[in-house]
């Protein structure tokens, strides 16, 4: 199997026009090609953040070919929006896994070295140079619609698709004051009214800015990875860390503006922790209280969360939000020349003597994680997921396919057997 990463520059050429792709994949050192990651509620200790994240580009330039005013250079007006992709190509197939822009103010030249070095801002980055025109947003704008008027400007279509049927978020509520977003710069006003309105973004495979519910998609399918010890041997993780109850990560207490909503019960087990959002736009206690409510069931119980590591080549296709299941069982030692038989043993018996448990934990794969994170590194051709069991109870956040019976897994609260 044959597996290599190719970058393509489509050069700029004027507003809203740009040249044909280029591939330059032979031109980038590999050691120039450092971690592609985009993530949704990923930051430790707080909720809300949003990050797609930029990339640095090594090229050789010891003929000009990256140079501007250089008529030996793919260049003809100018680095800067350039458009860059990344594809990891596998047995001459090609999955497209980071797309930026350059961003020609931190370009820099080595004449030592006769390379160059390219800062690629996410796809997202054009957001962040754009603002929001003075009274753009009038007042009981509708959030879905406030998002289309924000986006649906040329500096950002020029790169970015946007349709109102693609922006569905998760609560859409009536702005107050729309007064609000006048001139905020793009990402701030849309920061803000991504978290009110409990979704988040993403842009798809054809460059078109989606927004929906920060929650998995209970009815999808997912992606079943295996620790070692498997008894089939389907091992496909490489590595686990960051193992955790996700404590860190719960608001037991929710404060829109002068609003409060509190989750007594869960607040009673593990303390009061609020989290608190100042929303100018927002004045109807009606509306904080629904606000409120949403981000409080989102992240008032604890759920786990890990990374794991397994080959890009399993994690190319995967996307944030999506479910994935993890079988990592503990492993079983011989005690004594005998394996416990099926049937009564006693404790203590020399002949049907108990096997040795090793491992320090054991992920059942019952138990459903969404992705919140993703981390490609293009040195060795591997992927870090960090994910984070779904749902908004203690109880809950599992897999229960109808039919199946699962031995040996409990859960906080009730279970019905064959539900």
């Amino acid at each position: 199997m044959s597996t290599r990463y190719r970058v393509y520059f489509t050069p700029f050429e004027s507003e809203g026009t740009y040249g044909s792709e280029i591939e330059v994949s032979d031109r980038i050192t590999l050691s120039g090609l450092n971690k592609m990651v985009k993530s949704i509620d990923a930051s430790d200790f707080d909720i809300g953040i949003y990050y797609y994240g930029d990339l640095q580009l090594t090229g050789a330039n010891d003929d000009g070919y990256f140079n501007e005013g250089d008529n030996r250079s793919i260049f003809n007006v100018g680095r800067n929006l350039t458009k860059a992709r990344v594809a990891i190509d596998i047995d001459d197939t090609e999955t497209t896994i980071f797309k930026g822009l350059i961003n020609d103010e931190s370009t820099r030249t080595n004449i030592k070295t006769s390379s160059i070095q390219f800062r690629v801002l996410s796809q997202d980055s054009i957001i962040r140079t754009s603002k929001v025109s003075a009274g753009l947003i009038a007042d009981g704008t509708l959030i879905s619609d406030a998002l289309l008027q924000i986006l649906n400007v040329s500096h950002i279509t020029a790169v970015l698709g946007v349709s109102d049927a693609n922006i569905n978020p998760d609560l859409d509520v009536i702005i107050d004051d729309g007064d609000a977003y006048s001139n905020l710069i793009t990402r701030d006003a849309l920061n803000e009214l991504l978290l009110i309105s409990n979704s988040a973004m993403f842009i798809d495979a054809s460059d078109n800015i989606i927004i929906k519910s920060r929650e998995d998609d209970i009815t999808a399918g997912f992606t079943s990875l295996y620790g070692p010890h498997d008894i089939h041997g389907r091992e496909n993780i490489i590595d686990i860390s960051g193992y955790n109850n996700g404590r860190h990560r719960v608001f037991t207490s929710v404060k829109v503006n002068t609003t409060e909503r509190n989750n007594a019960v869960l607040q009673s087990v593990f303390g009061a922790k609020q989290k608190r959002i100042e929303i100018t736009a927002i004045t109807d206690s009606t509306k904080e209280i629904d606000i409120a409510d949403r981000l409080l069931d989102g992240f008032s119980a604890p759920k786990i969360e890990l990374k794991v590591k397994v080959t890009t080549e399993l994690a190319k296709d995967l996307d944030l939000l999506d479910r994935v299941s993890v079988n990592y069982p503990f492993r079983y030692g011989l005690s004594g020349d005998f394996f416990p038989v099926l049937g009564v043993t006693e404790l203590g018996a020399t002949t049907e003597t108990l096997p040795f448990i090793f491992g320090s934990i054991s992920i059942n794969p019952s138990v459903a994680f969404k992705i919140i994170e993703i981390a490609h590194s293009a040195k060795d051709f591997t992927t870090e997921l960090k994910l984070r069991q779904r749902g908004t109870t203690l109880s809950d956040g599992i897999f229960n396919p109808p039919g199946n019976s699962l031995l040996g897994f409990g859960v906080l609260g009730e279970a019905i057997l064959g539900g």
